[in-house]
């Protein structure tokens, strides 16, 4: 997994890459499973075709995340979520999105 905070897009043909906001790598799906306490619940507030989408968490704030596929198809607005940001995953349902995160709001 890199570190890379910055947008990424694919390059053609199926995705390739476990950067941020790419594909979920086996073992980032497995350490967040153990990791149950970093698991924050929300509601999808907002997706955009950029691939963006925002989270109002239950407990207050929110958070904005990119995938380089429109998220909305994966966790649509209204959805129940959790988000993993140390290990950059979206949960909605079962489904699993590796996700970058790309800004915090604390006051919302």
């Amino acid at each position: 997994m890199s570190a890379d905070p910055t947008p990424a897009p694919c390059t053609p043909g199926p995705c390739q890459s476990y950067r941020p906001g790419h594909s979920v790598h086996l073992i980032q799906a497995r350490l967040a499973h153990r990791a149950t306490e970093g698991w924050t619940d929300g509601i999808v507030c907002q997706v955009r075709p950029d691939g963006t989408a925002v989270v109002d968490y239950l407990d207050g704030g929110s958070v904005t995340l990119w995938h380089h596929h429109d998220l909305a198809a994966r966790a649509p607005q209204g959805s129940p979520v959790r988000v993993h940001e140390h290990y950059r995953l979206l949960a909605c349902g079962r489904a699993l999105t590796c996700v970058l995160v790309l800004a915090h709001d604390d006051e919302h």
